[in-house]
Order: C-alpha cells, then structure tokens, then sequence
C-alpha cells in the first residue's frame, strides 16, 4: 500500500514585490520515497511570476544534480490511442506525437520515440534530452502537461529502448484507468528513484494557488552531499 504524506515548514517570506512563498525540505514519503518541495502562493493569480520564484528557490540543487554527472531527461507518453481514434487524427496527414514538445524547441538535441502496441490500441513514449540552459522551459512545459515529467539519471541504461520501455510500463495506468493518458508517476518513482533516479514532477495548475518543483528521490541512493542539500 502507497501512502503519501505532507508538512508544511511554516518559514513564510515576503519580499519587495509582496509575493509570499515557503521552501518546504519536509519528506513526502511514498514508502521510501522522498521529496523536496519548493513552493510558492500568491493571492493575486500571478501563476508565471509564481513559478518562476518556485524555480528560483530551486536552482542550486538542479545546478548540484548537473555538477554531480546527472542529465536531465523529459519522459512522455501519450494517451492511448485506438484504431478510430487513430484513423480520425491521420485522415488529414500522419499524426505527429509530441509536437507540442517539438514546438516549444524541446525535441531538438538527443530524443528516442516509439509506438506501442496493447491490446486495445497503441501508445507512444519518448525520451528527450534537456540541456541545463532549457531546464527552466522544460519544468514549465511539464507544469503544464499531465502526461510528462522531468528525470535526472545518471544510469546509462536510461537513454536506450530497454530504458523507454522501463518508463512506460512503470508510469502506464492499467488501460480501463488510461482514457486521458495521465502518466503515473508515483508508480515511476517507486520504479527509478530507487536506481538513484530524481523526479523532477512540478505542482500547481490551472487556478491552484501555487506552483512548485517537487523533486522525488530515495535518500539512500544519492550521493552524501545531495542527501544533506534536501535536509
């Protein structure tokens, strides 16, 4: 049984611009699965300026992950698509996936996509790359997605089909529970983070009153300093 639990720290601060934000390093716990929480609120629904203090108050440990030989990686899937769904998306040209990956110029370096078969129809996962200089873009893209996260790994297992194949089938929904093809990432983090893997999965969306980056690791698999940075 997977139990989630949360505390807030109550280190509330404001600065000049009257924006309240609290950094959280209390542990999420999903069995033994940790988390650290930077999070941001603000009454005045300014969700872009928000995130982008999440992200601030992020920096130092995602710069701590490139120093410490990790790549940063977007994992997606997408929803699963049957043979009517299919033949409606391909009548007017081939069904591009990703492409809103693609548009934001986030599929552009080092990628591996793939189609899947199941049962009642196919499913398409991919890997992309992200350089340090598009972390920033590539958590907003992923706030703003259900189906995508960020993965720090520094296995090189990861980028390869075995690995792409390893994602999908820990972050797949059962097919019944798939219509909108929502990636299940507690199943993710239960599957990797154990391997030394960091999930990058931001919070908040749509009229929330916060945004966050949530980073999802196991304690016990990371370096000592990095251990001490999310204490």
């Amino acid at each position: 049984m997977i139990s989630i639990t949360k505390e807030y720290k109550h280190d509330i601060f404001k600065d000049n611009n009257e924006i309240l934000y609290h950094i959280d390093p209390q542990p999420i716990s999903i069995t033994h699965i940790e988390a650290r929480v930077v999070s941001t609120k603000d009454f005045d629904n300014n969700y872009h300026r928000q995130f982008e203090y999440a992200y601030t108050h992020s920096k130092n440990l995602i710069e701590k992950c490139f120093s410490h030989g990790y790549k940063a990686w977007i994992f997606e899937i997408g929803p699963l698509l049957k043979p009517a769904m299919l033949q409606s998306l391909t009548q007017f040209g081939p069904y591009a996936p990703f492409r809103p990956l693609r548009e934001k110029g986030l599929a552009e370096v080092l990628n591996m996509q793939k189609c899947y078969q199941f049962p009642k129809g196919i499913k398409y996962a991919g890997i992309f790359a992200v350089e340090p200089d598009q972390f920033y873009d590539a958590c907003a893209y992923v706030q703003g997605t259900s189906n995508a996260v960020v993965v720090f790994s520094r296995r090189d297992t990861f980028f390869s089909e075995s690995g792409l194949e390893k994602l999908l089938h820990s972050a797949t929904f059962t097919i019944d529970n798939d219509r909108l093809g929502y990636l299940n990432w507690v199943s993710l983090c239960l599957e990797i983070c154990p391997l030394s893997d960091i999930v990058v999965n931001p919070g908040g969306g749509y009229d929330d009153l916060f945004r966050s980056i949530n980073f999802y690791y196991c304690a016990s698999s990371l370096d000592f300093d990095l251990q001490d940075n999310n204490s």
